[in-house]
């Protein structure tokens, strides 16, 4: 099973974001999109979300084409940005996700424990989405994607503002997340978190994928090096 991406085309306000990207994302596998700041990784997950509709190319769910609406419900959204309702504990806001989603409340509540649980955020329950650190509210956004119980995971720069402590913590929970078998996407433009946790990296440049390392097959020289490279900065 798997969520694929084909030769997708993307032109935003005169500039061409998105230049023949492809990928897949197969469950169990932690896929990391890497690149640059204005590579194309955020129009490329925005347009796999279903929040922008490619100018051309396909997105096929298990080797089909698929309905936006389809597409959304089988995956779950994360954003480095993302809002939260700051006066909503830390329960609340997952319960309130999972209501809206339309979940029986028993299901809700089952589901909000599990992954507070899961995540190691039980001691947050009952705290204020505004009072929490900016790592514990990313953990709490993606304790909420997970308790939704989708196959697949998206998350566009997670970790961009994260101190190492709560990078790491993040890394463990997605680790955990591929154990019970997700399919996940993760953008992120820094080198060591992709060779960390990818099962396989899709570089982006200039809106394009110019590159697709699989684990243990890593490139010869470093990833760093490699990814410079590719990036004009290093010969």
């Amino acid at each position: 099973m798997s969520i694929s991406l084909k030769n997708i085309q993307k032109t935003i306000e005169g500039t061409q974001a998105c230049k023949n990207v492809s990928l897949d994302i197969k469950k169990g596998e932690i896929v990391a999109l890497l690149g640059a700041n204005g590579a194309g990784k955020t129009t490329t997950i925005r347009t796999l979300i279903g929040l922008l509709k490619p100018d051309s190319g396909k997105i096929l769910l298990n080797n089909k084409e698929t309905s936006s609406l389809e597409l959304r419900q089988s995956l779950a959204y994360v954003h480095a940005d993302a809002g939260t309702y700051k006066r909503l504990t830390a329960k609340e806001h997952i319960l309130f996700s999972l209501r809206a989603e339309g979940l029986t409340e028993k299901k809700a509540i089952n589901q909000t424990e599990k992954y507070l649980k899961a995540l190691s955020i039980e001691q947050y329950a009952e705290k204020r989405m505004e009072t929490l650190s900016t790592g514990n509210k990313q953990r709490v956004l993606i304790a909420r994607a997970l308790a939704r119980n989708t196959d697949y995971l998206i998350l566009d720069e997670p970790t961009a503002t994260l101190d190492l402590v709560a990078t790491t913590k993040i890394i463990q929970d997605l680790n955990q997340a591929k154990a019970e078998g997700r399919g996940i996407l993760i953008s992120t433009h820094q080198v060591w978190i992709a060779e960390k946790i990818a099962d396989s990296i899709v570089v982006l440049s200039d809106g394009k994928s110019v590159a697709n390392w699989k684990k243990n097959q890593w490139p010869e020289q470093s990833l760093s090096k490699s990814f410079l490279k590719i990036a004009g900065v290093q010969q």
